[in-house]
């Protein structure tokens, strides 16, 4: 036994030797004769094995000189709970053992409270049942104390969140999709003022329930209600990057995963009248909208930063770029810097426009939307895909489901930006026009240069498009719909009619999510069905 470790070999096999990270040791239970374990026993429990006849074996024999370790364990990307026991024949020796361990694992920042949402109805309505027969007894064996509340309309959590008390409170967990996951982190962040930058008081936890989680994949890789109790219980927690969608200053909801404009915004749409179907209506939808599907003319302006150029890197569990500490919040006193970069703008047709801020894996793109994305890089990843042929469209879907890169098709482009905004073309007595209520005035100068900018002509009046309008998409914002065509992304607030802005200002990691990232899984051989060669997942 280590300061960070715990190692035993079976009796006369000292060639097994097995190393245990204290940081994966879930719980150290001893053994009561007669008891057995109940949700409310925490770890000082566990059952006693029991003969055929009935009888507790060799409890009285046994139960003074024993203790269990129940740890996790990793497999690919999931992880398992596993438990090894230990006897000692003298009791003070194992007393002296099981009061080092508590010790030690006492000296990790664990959750010791959690409030759970359970959302019945996502998905194929298992959220309750994955929680009793999965995280339930995980949570019970580290000792950790529950406030179980399942959500009975829309919009449940979030409101509950904004009034509620979180004092003693270690962490808030969703046992639900990315659209339940929303609702908690809605009404974190609008705990504060609107004017302040967002950051939410306590961790939030994701059991995968839904029909994409999207959100779970990109924090370990996997969709596995067990990993993600393991997470919890150990304490792992990584930063993640948040966007806010703002109407005339004015803050309308969060965003955590992807928004997207064009045919997945038309996808979910379509889906909507299909919820019959639960998660199969994504699949029927995007075959019917696929053959309806048509690309929306606009411009999409956006500032680039320094660093947009750096060359990609992979995100994973031991990635530097996420694993660093934020830097301090700036002082209430001290005047936010002037954004810095440059503007660019590319005109349409589009398909698709999206803005991701994680890789959004999940079971039909594992590689994810977005592969390049990283949980908290501090930058909105724009993807913009042209308009082009059904089967060149259809390259670009296999390509994102398969898990390889489509940002080398020549029909989509990739960018690293700080904010970016859409200009869809909108009606104004029969004329086509660029709607330019709001421009940057660093976006208004460039534009003037390069005189490439259609001005509005003030004998024409130009009607901000009105929602559902037949002629624009929607906005898909983690599963949910926003009916209005013109969005602006930033890092920081601004005043944009239609503003998403990356909460943070100088520092864009709003919220402490329990995961560890993407572990990486190395290559190995195949069964020799296909010669042997080495397969790797990524």
């Amino acid at each position: 036994m280590g300061q960070t470790y715990i190692s035993w070999e079976p009796e006369g096999t000292p060639d097994l030797r097995h190393l245990v990270p204290l940081s994966e040791v879930v719980a150290v239970s001893r053994p009561q004769p007669g008891r057995a374990a109940s949700a409310g026993s925490g770890a000082a429990v566990y059952r006693v094995p029991v003969r055929e006849d009935g009888q507790l074996e060799q409890a009285a024999a046994t139960c003074g000189r024993s203790f269990a370790v129940h740890y996790a364990e990793r497999a690919g990307r999931r992880w398992k709970v596993r438990v090894q026991h230990f006897h000692q024949r003298s009791a003070d020796t194992l007393r002296q053992w099981v009061d080092e361990l508590h010790t030690l694992l006492q000296g990790f920042r664990r959750p010791q409270s959690l409030m759970v949402f359970i959302n019945p109805a996502c998905g194929r309505r298992r959220g309750p049942a994955i929680y009793k027969k999965k995280v339930k007894p995980i949570f019970a064996l580290a000792g950790v104390q529950t406030e179980v509340i399942q959500t009975t309309h829309a919009s449940h959590a979030s409101s509950l969140l904004q009034q509620c008390s979180l004092s003693g409170c270690d962490g808030v967990v969703v046992v639900g999709g990315d659209g339940t996951l929303m609702e908690v982190l809605n009404g974190l962040l609008k705990r504060q003022p609107d004017d302040q930058s967002p950051n939410a008081p306590v961790p939030i936890g994701v059991i995968p329930a839904g029909s994409t989680d999207a959100v779970c994949g990109s924090l370990q890789g996997s969709q596995d209600a067990v990993t993600a109790a393991l997470h919890i219980v150990m304490g792992s927690t990584r930063w993640v990057d948040v966007c806010s969608l703002r109407s005339g200053g004015r803050l309308l909801r969060y965003s955590l995963s992807m928004i997207t404009y064009g045919f997945f915004g038309d996808l979910l749409k379509d889906s909507e009248k299909l919820l019959w179907l639960g998660p199969m209506r994504y699949n029927v939808a995007g075959a019917g909208r696929f053959w309806r599907s048509r690309a929306y003319r606009g411009s999409v302006a956006f500032r680039t930063a320094a660093g947009s150029l750096a060359p990609h890197k992979p995100c994973f569990a031991d990635c530097d770029v996420c694993c660093r500490e934020p830097p301090p919040p700036p002082d209430a006193q001290t005047e936010p810097a002037e954004p810095t970069g440059e503007w660019h703008r590319v005109s349409g047709p589009f398909l698709v426009v999206s803005s991701a801020n994680v890789s959004c894996r999940c079971k039909i793109t594992p590689a994810g939307m977005c592969p390049r994305a990283h949980l908290s890089d501090g930058w909105a990843h724009l993807i913009l895909v042209r308009k082009t042929s059904r089967a060149n469209f259809l390259r670009y879907m296999y390509r994102s489901a398969a898990g390889k890169d489509p940002f080398d098709l020549p029909f989509v482009e990739y960018y690293r930006v700080k904010e970016f905004e859409l200009l869809p073309e909108v009606v104004g007595d029969g004329h086509r026009l660029l709607w330019e209520t709001h421009v940057n005035s660093a976006l208004s100068v460039d534009s003037a240069a390069a005189g490439d900018w259609p001005a509005a002509d003030p004998e024409v009046a130009v009607v901000p498009p009105a929602a559902g309008d037949a002629r624009d998409s929607v906005w898909n914002c983690d599963g949910e719909v926003v009916a209005q065509p013109r969005i602006n992304l930033s890092r920081q607030c601004t005043e944009a009619q239609w503003a998403v802005s990356l909460t943070g200002g100088c520092t864009p990691r709003a919220v402490r999510m329990f995961g560890r990232g993407v572990e990486r899984v190395e290559e190995r051989g195949c069964c020799g069905g296909c010669g042997g060669r080495a397969k790797k997942h990524i």
